[in-house]
């Protein structure tokens, strides 16, 4: 009985190009837990539960707000203060954090 020569399979995967990788940190700690919850409902309750957006700010009809977000990025140097924050509605909290992705991954 005749031996079968093993082969090597083609890869099918491509290797992945380590040169665009970037590592982003945040030097500043994020508050999490019951204290994360106080400052949310504290900010919601500045903001009269109401979007804070530009565009919402302007329209006729207030949008609620159910999210606070830091108006400056941790990332782009923005503080952890009632300051840096806003309550914003889920769609317009949406839109600004694809705005903020793009630019830190680098586009414009």
């Amino acid at each position: 009985m005749a031996m079968a020569k093993l082969t090597m399979l083609k890869p099918r995967v491509a290797t992945v190009s380590t040169q665009r990788a970037r590592t982003f940190t945040t030097e500043t700690v994020r508050i999490t837990g019951s204290r994360l919850q106080a400052i949310r409902e504290r900010i919601l309750r500045r903001d009269n539960g109401l979007c804070q957006c530009e565009e919402c700010k302007a329209a006729p009809v207030p949008r609620l707000a159910s999210v606070v977000d830091h108006v400056v990025p941790l990332w782009e140097g923005g503080a952890e203060s009632d300051e840096n924050r806003q309550s914003l509605n889920v769609g317009c909290h949406a839109r600004k954090s694809a705005e903020e992705a793009r630019r830190r991954a680098g586009g414009r």
